[in-house]
């Protein structure tokens, strides 16, 4: 005979054999782009949207764009961004992988010479 999970304990009482579930918090990227510059910029692993904006932002401007927009926020995935002869766009989805085919995807049916700059992930961080 096996057992009965939580049988003899007391109320309040963890038994040893009861798993405790992992607590994830979320984590946010952002993109930002000046399109008429050529320059972009992200931020990524984030708590929170607005910092990971205001992270995309920063890096844009430091990379010498002077009118970055957000183009893209996104939590708990990745990002790509794709840029062709005169187009820019970004992309998230669950991979890197699969946001990169999206972008290029979205990419070559709006111009030519499409290549992918950027892709990484912001993925929940477990903290319990």
């Amino acid at each position: 005979m096996s057992p009965i999970p939580g049988y003899g304990a007391s109320d309040g009482e963890i038994n040893e054999r009861e798993a405790i579930q992992p607590v994830w918090e979320t984590r946010w990227g952002a993109v930002s782009v000046d399109a008429s510059n050529g320059k972009f910029g992200t931020g990524k692993s984030m708590p929170t949207k607005k910092q990971a904006e205001k992270a995309a932002s920063d890096d844009c401007e430091n990379e010498g764009g002077k009118s970055c927009v957000i183009d893209l926020a996104y939590y708990n995935q990745c990002a790509a961004v794709a840029w062709g002869a005169d187009f820019v766009t970004t992309a998230s989805a669950e991979t890197k992988e699969k946001a990169s085919s999206r972008a290029a995807e979205t990419c070559e049916e709006k111009t030519r010479a499409c290549k992918i700059y950027y892709s990484d992930c912001s993925l929940p961080v477990r903290v319990q």
